[in-house]
């Protein structure tokens, strides 16, 4: 599901990323229906609490692919004011489970080792969410930008990178959009898709990467020319971050 195979073209990207079910999947039934004892009850609204499962893996080098991050310590907090919600550590074979309140609008992250990792979903979750990601290396930062078509950008990992997903409501991806940050100093790549791409908007599946953004307080739009725009909520991008970010807008016809 989430094979290294598509690069460097980065075909499928979404799924290698982990970004393709950032929001929520099955039916918040399937939840526990009682959270654990470190989970605050601060966002909850009447309904079972919801579990935030997933799996982290690390790309030492593109080639090479992704291996299970065994002891991961992972947070869930809150998007207002970084509260932290819960936290646990990934098992020997990268996987991990939490739960928090219905109604809790959550960021994961993860800050036990280098680099920052931040996951920001299009909406607070309704249902169990799996909120898998791949921490890329130096190494394989650098790769990335290499293999970007066109731009050849050379990527700083000192800095802020930002992967984004662009899907409708349904979680179909979105072509088209051209994506744009607030933050300073940003230079934008669209994997263009296995038959090809225009290179300046995403194409079929949906996804950009933002490199080199400076730290600070911003926020990700993406813009069509047949709807409206589609804006993530405002966060703080740290120096050495990967943020993946999901973006949701109305169904629309590709251009």
């Amino acid at each position: 599901m989430r094979a290294l195979a598509c690069l460097p073209l980065l075909a499928g990207c979404s799924q290698l990323l982990g970004l393709d079910d950032l929001h929520q999947n099955a039916a918040a039934t399937d939840a526990p229906i009682v959270p654990p004892d470190d989970v605050a009850i601060v966002d909850g609204s009447d309904g079972p609490p919801i579990k935030i499962s997933g799996k982290v893996t690390l790309t030492q080098d593109l080639a090479a692919g992704q291996v299970p991050s065994a002891g991961t310590q992972i947070e869930l907090a809150r998007v207002s004011d970084a509260a932290v919600l819960a936290r646990t550590t990934s098992d020997d074979t990268g996987l991990f489970s939490m739960t928090v309140p219905a109604g809790s609008d959550i960021m994961l992250r993860t800050t036990a080792q280098a680099p920052f990792i931040v996951m920001l979903p299009a909406a607070p979750p309704t249902a169990d969410a799996d909120f898998s990601f791949t921490m890329f290396s130096d190494q394989a930062l650098v790769q990335l930008g290499t293999a970007c078509p066109a731009t050849q950008l050379g990527v700083d990992p000192n800095l802020g990178q930002v992967f984004v997903f662009v899907a409708d409501a349904t979680n179909t991806p979105q072509a088209g959009y051209v994506v744009t940050s607030n933050h300073p100093g940003q230079g934008t790549c669209y994997p263009p898709s296995a038959g090809g791409g225009t290179g300046n908007a995403t194409s079929a599946q949906g996804v950009a990467l933002v490199f080199n953004v400076a730290p600070g307080i911003g926020q990700i739009q993406a813009v069509d020319t047949t709807g409206p725009a589609a804006t993530s909520r405002a966060w703080s991008i740290a120096s050495r971050s990967q943020n993946f970010i999901r973006l949701e807008v109305p169904a629309h016809t590709a251009p």
